[in-house]
């Protein structure tokens, strides 16, 4: 239970790394950085949704589907991330209590130390290769995202607006949003994978 927790937390960092904060930044901050970023996203929503229903309102639908699944899937992430966070801070605090009332000595807290350290170490590698995997595959996405937002707005800025090219154009986005979600369930579900070697 205890490697599963250390790894379940490593993982899902790796898995939601666009969440990782620095420890020397305060609450403040990093809640204005939260509240901004939703913003913009929120913002970029409504002007491609204004998009659609000018250009492709047949594709309305694929697309309000794709953000949204985009945001359940790395917000059960978060949640998963802080549920088990929880759980091991918890864990530490019983250690604690269980030292501090006599029935665990120094010398056994020691070894708890050591041996997760040792899961950390077991897993370090295996993670850090997904990890690599993934941002590979988000990289390829999101060149692939620059190029079609490129030619979107050279067509919107032309003389003569080319609906059906605009309709194609925002039909390539959701194709790739919907691939960047399919990028993040699979690395997840090898994370899990990784979870359950080693349960078993």
């Amino acid at each position: 239970m205890k490697k599963i927790m250390v790894l379940l937390m490593v993982g899902l960092m790796v898995i939601t790394g666009s969440m990782t904060v620095f420890a020397e930044e305060t609450t403040d901050k990093i809640n204005e950085r939260a509240v901004k970023a939703e913003r913009t996203s929120g913002e970029r929503r409504e002007k491609l949704e204004e998009l659609f229903l000018t250009y492709n309102l047949d594709g309305l639908d694929a697309f309000n589907t794709a953000v949204d699944e985009h945001k359940a899937f790395h917000d059960m992430a978060q949640s998963e991330k802080e549920a088990f966070r929880l759980e091991i801070q918890a864990e530490k605090e019983a250690i604690r209590e269980q030292f501090d009332n006599g029935e665990l000595t120094e010398e056994e807290v020691r070894v708890i130390v050591e041996e997760r350290k040792a899961e950390r170490e077991l897993i370090k590698e295996d993670v850090l290769e997904i990890k690599d995997l993934k941002k590979a595959d988000v990289e390829a996405i999101k060149a692939e995202v620059q190029l079609v937002r490129t030619s979107l707005r050279d067509a919107l800025q032309a003389e003569e607006i080319d609906a059906v090219y605009v309709g194609s154009l925002l039909d390539q986005l959701v194709e790739l949003l919907e691939e960047h979600i399919d990028v993040d369930y699979l690395y997840y579900d090898m994370i899990q994978d990784l979870r359950q070697i080693i349960e078993i």
